[in-house]
């Protein structure tokens, strides 16, 4: 008799702490207080998803979007506070791995580009003509813009790149055959391409402890 009313009172207070899901004819009222009870928020908002942890260059805009957009996410698959939090706790850890990984491979593409374009052209003369021809070909599109993306693509340090994109430069910038001189023109000028350090000028200079 004993075992059997243990169980019996036992049974009882498990159906008392037991969650029921509401019915399809559940009051909102209702709905509220199960949601309350499984701690899962009325609205994508309460999750309270901080976008400054998220690491990386990205702007602010898009940081606070991708938030949101976990949120809603969340939000639709029904997940707890707690569930949602360690779900963004992984989104920030992937993000912060691949950038450090970006950051690394930044950094020793810059640190042997030097090498790898003197290996590429096979000396030092032709490795040094070319890399002054790529940044004149910069300095004259004027693009900074254009400059950060090369780089984070990596192409900025590619010795193929780098040398084809000289040779067009160099290609569409032959000086002409000097003119004869006559009446109403006079002395021709060459055209004055622009130094290497207007370009570190531009865009900061060094890039990773070297010139590019």
């Amino acid at each position: 008799m004993g075992e059997v009313l243990d169980d019996y009172f036992g049974n009882k207070t498990k159906l008392n702490d037991a969650v029921v899901f509401p019915k399809k004819d559940a009051t909102p009222e209702e709905v509220d207080a199960f949601l309350k009870r499984m701690d899962i928020p009325k609205t994508a908002d309460d999750y309270k998803l901080d976008p400054k942890q998220i690491p990386g260059n990205e702007t602010d805009e898009n940081k606070t979007a991708a938030a949101k957009g976990l949120a809603d996410f969340f939000k639709s698959i029904g997940l707890t506070k707690n569930q949602a939090n360690k779900m963004f706790q992984q989104y920030v850890g992937i993000v912060k791995s691949v950038t450090e990984a970006g950051t690394s491979r930044q950094k020793t593409l810059a640190d042997t580009f030097d090498e790898r374009l003197t290996k590429e052209l096979g000396n030092d003369k032709a490795a040094t003509e070319t890399k002054e021809y790529f940044k004149r070909s910069l300095i004259a599109l004027g693009d900074t813009k254009l400059v950060e993306e090369l780089k984070e693509s990596g192409l900025l340090y590619s010795p193929t790149f780098v040398r084809a994109f000289a040779d067009i430069w160099k290609a569409g910038n032959q000086e002409p055959p000097m003119p004869q001189v006559g009446p109403a023109r006079g002395e021709p000028t060459k055209d004055a391409l622009p130094k290497s350090d207007q370009f570190n000028n531009r865009y900061g200079g060094k890039n990773n402890g070297r010139n590019i």
